[in-house]
């Protein structure tokens, strides 16, 4: 298909996708209870995109939800790590098999890079208990200057690291070099 999409996430923790020439939808309703005090005020989302705006991965607080468009199918796994117990930020290659995500320890003195496969790709579901999103390999730790964003190269499987000393980083996930 043609064009472009975007997702954008609300307060409340709703997600809608919004595709050249169509409609807004809904990909996650918002919270019922996400407006009162204390009970999540304030959604912890991270959003993810193809370049052919088709698949998407939803990083909702310890969920993350792989969501196909085309298939409509919407996969939810839990987030589980020994140390890097806070995920943060998610990026999806655009051949949607390989997700990346940055977390944190729970004190936020060292952040890593947790690659995982797409669920039904090549080593993805098969491998993985049906509700933990289990890593393709060990995470590539970091510390000092935060990361401040992550993405993937497009038509690559090569992340790009934001560090908030400026710099860069080029991380291919087979050798996390």
């Amino acid at each position: 298909p043609a064009g472009s999409a975007v997702l954008l996430a609300t307060r409340r923790g709703q997600v809608v996708r919004c595709a050249e020439g169509r409609p807004p939808q809904t990909i996650l309703r918002p919270r019922l209870l996400g407006a009162l005090p204390g009970l999540g005020d304030d959604a912890d989302i991270s959003l993810a995109l193809t370049s052919d705006g088709q698949r998407m991965v939803i990083r909702d607080g310890g969920t993350l939800r792989y969501h196909d468009q085309i298939r409509h199918v919407t996969q939810v796994r839990q987030w589980d790590h020994d140390t890097l117990t806070q995920p943060d930020k998610v990026a999806v290659s655009d051949d949607r098999y390989l997700v990346a995500v940055l977390a944190q320890t729970p004190t936020g003195d060292q952040q890593g890079i947790v690659f995982l496969p797409w669920p039904d790709s090549p080593g993805g579901e098969k491998d993985q208990a049906p509700s933990r999103a289990l890593p393709t390999q060990a995470p590539q730790l970091f510390e000092g200057a935060l990361i401040r964003d992550i993405a993937f190269q497009p038509g690559t499987h090569t992340l790009l690291v934001a560090r908030s000393n400026g710099n860069v980083l080029r991380l291919e996930p087979d050798t996390a070099t």
